[in-house]
């Protein structure tokens, strides 16, 4: 191994483990991973802690593109405030297409998932009700919008909406 040092103390060092290493330890591996060029893999991270990615989910219907400028920049705003990422799923008028979705966002952990929904008001389909209940069971904050504003005040909304989300999940989550 680069470092000279076991794996375990190599992952310790990376990541801040339970039992911390001596310092020598911590600059030889810290040294090695910086000439390897590594970088620690976020999504292995939230597997094997249980936790979420840095991810903000949003699930986008067709809009005009007034409107999604707004979304999407209220929600890239949010989410980077917080040091977090944006991933973007988009639904459509077929049925169950939020639901898969939510599924795909599920699968790459976002933390928090931000849906407009594209038919049907919010509490309108007992089986998006159900998935969206799922995400939050398995520890995500789910926020669902029906945009009755357009433009700066539909980004101002959808910001508001992220960072309230992004709050919920607690100081943990953040930086």
């Amino acid at each position: 191994m680069e470092a000279g040092v076991s794996l375990t103390t190599a992952s310790r060092a990376m990541n801040g483990g339970a039992r911390g290493v001596n310092e020598a330890a911590q600059r030889q591996v810290l040294a090695a991973a910086d000439r390897l060029g590594y970088v620690p893999n976020g999504h292995a991270a939230s597997v094997a802690s249980g936790g979420s990615s840095r991810t903000v989910g949003l699930v986008l219907p067709p809009l005009r593109m007034e409107q999604r400028a707004g979304v999407l920049w209220g929600c890239l705003r949010a989410a980077a405030d917080a040091g977090f990422l944006l991933t973007i799923a988009e639904s459509s008028a077929e049925p169950g297409s939020e639901i898969a979705a939510i599924r795909a966002l599920r699968r790459q952990r976002v933390g928090v998932l931000i849906m407009l929904p594209s038919t049907q008001p919010a509490g309108g389909d007992r089986r998006l009700d159900a998935e969206l209940a799922a995400f939050e069971r398995s520890g995500g904050i789910a926020r669902v919008l029906e945009p009755a504003a357009s433009g700066a005040a539909l980004e101002r909304t959808v910001g508001d909406l992220t960072a309230g989300a992004l709050a919920a999940l607690g100081p943990s989550s953040t930086p």
